[in-house]
């Protein structure tokens, strides 16, 4: 099972998942639920907002979702987190540190939707948003052209 955090606005999963809720976030969703061994399958698509907690045990979330959730931790592997200190939010800092030699930028990253985040040759964002391909293009060949 892996547990998400919906950091969108809100967050649609679709029938047939199997979920594991809390009673208060089953109870709100009764309707669209069946509960089996504990967790419920998905029987109408569900809405999550952001900040939930929710547990997948089986389905996959589609690629289109995965902009909206942030993987909290994995509990089908107890042992394998239980030697870790850093959070989250650090194995991901540490992860793009170590992916991204300096040489590396500027460069556009791909954050889904056809949108892109821009880095300056210091590996430091520029974009306060994502932007379109064409959009960050244009920003990399500008920062291309001011370091000559």
């Amino acid at each position: 099972m892996k547990k998400y955090e919906v950091l969108g606005k809100s967050a649609c999963l679709g029938a047939g998942m199997i979920l594991h809720l809390t009673e208060q976030q089953a109870a709100v969703r009764r309707d669209c639920l069946t509960q089996k061994n504990g967790n419920y399958i998905v029987n109408i698509p569900v809405y999550f907002k952001k900040g939930e907690i929710i547990g997948i045990v089986a389905g996959d979330v589609s690629k289109s979702l995965m902009p909206l959730l942030k993987e909290t931790s994995r509990t089908d592997s107890p042992n394998k987190n239980s030697s870790k200190n850093n959070t989250n939010a650090e194995n991901e800092e540490n992860l793009e540190k170590n992916n991204d030699s300096p040489s590396d930028f500027p460069k556009m990253k791909h954050v889904g939707f056809g949108n892109y985040d821009v880095f300056d040759k210091d590996g430091e964002k520029i974009t306060d948003k994502p932007v379109t391909k064409q959009e960050a293009e244009t920003l990399l060949k500008n920062l291309s052209n001011n370091e000559e």
